[in-house]
């Protein structure tokens, strides 16, 4: 059974606790303010009817004038490959259909990383110069 992406209007108890074992919490407030004002789109990951997850999307724009989807935030759970492997088929259909030239992803989890890259996700290595 396919993965799917459904949205969500509101932060739910789901995406409040995936999103808070994030940077020990610490952005949980900064992504539901960003949902809030309408800068970001929240989904539900589910398969076969169950959560698998919920995603934050948000679009930047280059001084260019090119768009980036950004994945701000996933929270996944139960099988992150295939998750990825379904959900990137998505990630590019959704940024194709909304304008977009290229998906970029937010993450600080080296599994969820190396998932991207064995997907077939280009590396850009960043990090925080005042943690790490």
């Amino acid at each position: 059974m396919p993965i799917t992406f459904e949205p969500l209007l509101e932060f739910d108890n789901r995406a409040k606790q995936g999103f808070a074992r994030i940077a020990q919490g610490n952005t949980l407030g900064f992504y539901m303010e960003e949902h809030r004002a309408g800068r970001a789109a929240l989904f539900a990951v589910t398969e076969k009817g169950k959560r698998q997850g919920s995603l934050l999307l948000a679009s930047e724009t280059k001084p260019t004038g090119e768009k980036i989807l950004a994945v701000m935030a996933a929270s996944l759970e139960g099988k992150v490959d295939k998750i990825i492997r379904e959900g990137r088929a998505w990630l590019n259909s959704y940024a194709v259909k909304s304008g977009h030239a290229t998906v970029k992803f937010y993450t600080g989890s080296p599994k969820l990383a190396a998932e991207f890259l064995k997907a077939g996700a280009r590396a850009k290595l960043t990090w925080n110069p005042y943690n790490g």
